[in-house]
This record gives C-alpha cells, sequence and structure tokens, in this order.
C-alpha cells in the first residue's frame, strides 16, 4: 500500500500549468483510496484548498508530514482538522500559507 507520495515530479509533465495539474477532485481521491498514507507533499499547488486537506486529515489518521508550501487556500479549518485527526503528524510545513494564522 501506498505509504510516501511527493506531487513535485509531476511539473515534469507540464512545467509552465503546474499550479493547475493538482486539484482538490484529484486530492481527494488519492486520500480515499490511500488511507495509510504516511509522507504527502504538495507544495507549491495552489489550487489545493481546505475541502481536500481536510478529507486527508479524515481519510489519512496515519499522516506523518505534510508540506502544503504556497498552497495559499489553505486555512486554519484544515490545520485545526490536521491537530484532530492525525496525531502522529510530525512535520507540517506552511509557508506561504497566507490564510494560516496563530488560531491554526
Amino acid at each position: 500500500y501506498l505509504q510516501w507520495l511527493s506531487i513535485k515530479a509531476a511539473i515534469r509533465i507540464d512545467k509552465r500549468n503546474k499550479k493547475d495539474i493538482i486539484t482538490d477532485v484529484g486530492i481527494i481521491r488519492l486520500a480515499e483510496r490511500c488511507p495509510n498514507l504516511q509522507t504527502l507533499d504538495l507544495g507549491g499547488y495552489e489550487r489545493v484548498s481546505d475541502r481536500s486537506i481536510i478529507r486527508v486529515a479524515e481519510e489519512c489518521s496515519n499522516l506523518h508530514s505534510l508540506d502544503l508550501y504556497n498552497c495559499r487556500d489553505i486555512t486554519d479549518i484544515s490545520i485545526i482538522k490536521l491537530a484532530e485527526k492525525c496525531p502522529d503528524l510530525q512535520n507540517l510545513i506552511l509557508g506561504g500559507c497566507r490564510n494560516v494564522t496563530d488560531i491554526g
């Protein structure tokens, strides 16, 4: 079963449209089908939002590491859900997530 996934290799597919390659729909499907996921790197994908990260938190409770660097639509709602549902989360990268505040 899948435990680790970095989406950064997808930039080789289309460097110009990197922001549009990964969306909430794909992340939700990944979370539903890979509940044992421990590491997920979504850094740089601006179309990832609370909708998919909440689903990741709900479906992938074994998550240890999550990179959300520059995912600008992430808010405190996602961070709170991750804290509630992913007790083993040790590494969370939030640089560039301007909608995350001290509340999250």
